[in-house]
């Protein structure tokens, strides 16, 4: 390999830019408690950021694990297929133990202490979800101009009752990129399995897992489960995110994640 040739290759890598990986910044344009507040996604992760503008939960769509930091004291817990299982037996296993408990101390006790006991049993456990009937998806004549894309109105509708809608536009009207919408499904695959086991935290998620589907890209959202008819409205901006926003920082030490269960009499 002659000297004038190595110069020209290195020249050539030297002076060609390095592409950045794309991603995608979503904006919620109705700040409040919505769970789509100023997402980062980028490479098969998404991240959402502090007030002070550190990291506080990562989510990785190649492994299904999300990540919830607590900079305070350096540490983070990590939630996998495997660990959320343990979860939820967990969970269901307390409720068992409350239940054989509250059978024997309500053994013998009049109606009246019978029901208080019931009552303060139930405050303390988490419900079991409740039967739900499948949504009803509705899609209406209505149509929208959201941050100059069209998006047509879908409605659901929970046993014969409203309870949100979404105005949605075509995955290629949208400054989404197909990868990040495979990463926002997962996530919102994963999620709706994490809270599956509190019943009303589940219909929460309903609209955003039914919405980021066959394409469909929510621009503005609507819930009127509580009779607010809360909105929320969802801008996409491209751009490339510095790698350490999806990274956990040095010197962070991984925390269990706490069992759940009941102690042994």
């Amino acid at each position: 390999m002659s000297k004038r040739f190595l110069i020209s290759v290195l020249t050539l890598v030297l002076w060609t830019p390095i592409s950045a990986s794309a991603g995608t910044k979503i904006i919620n344009l109705d700040p409040g408690d919505s769970p789509l507040n100023n997402l980062y996604i980028q490479d098969d992760m998404l991240a959402t950021l502090d007030d002070q503008g550190k990291t506080k939960f990562i989510y990785d769509n190649k492994r299904q694990t999300m990540t919830i930091l607590q900079h305070s004291d350096k540490r983070y817990m990590q939630v996998d297929q495997q660990s959320l299982a343990a979860m939820v037996g967990g969970l269901s296993k307390m409720r068992k133990q409350a239940m054989k408990m509250m059978e024997q101390q309500m053994a013998g006790l009049s109606d009246e202490q019978r029901q208080q006991m019931e009552k303060m049993m139930g405050n303390m456990m988490p419900a079991p979800p409740e039967e739900q009937t499948a949504p009803e998806f509705v899609q209406t004549s209505r149509s929208d101009k959201v941050n100059g894309v069209n998006c047509r109105w879908l409605e659901i509708r929970q046993g014969g009752k409203k309870t949100s809608e979404a105005c949605v536009a075509k995955l290629s009207d949208t400054k989404l990129n197909e990868k990040d919408y495979q990463t926002l499904q997962g996530f919102f695959k994963v999620i709706e399995k994490v809270v599956s086991e509190f019943g009303e935290l589940e219909q929460d998620m309903q609209l955003n897992n039914l919405m980021f589907d066959k394409n469909r890209v929510p621009l503005k959202l609507k819930d009127y489960k509580h009779s607010s008819g809360k909105e929320v409205s969802l801008e996409f901006i491209p751009g490339s995110f510095d790698v350490s926003l999806f990274t956990v920082p040095k010197g962070y030490q991984l925390q269990s994640m706490p069992k759940m269960s009941m102690p042994e009499n």
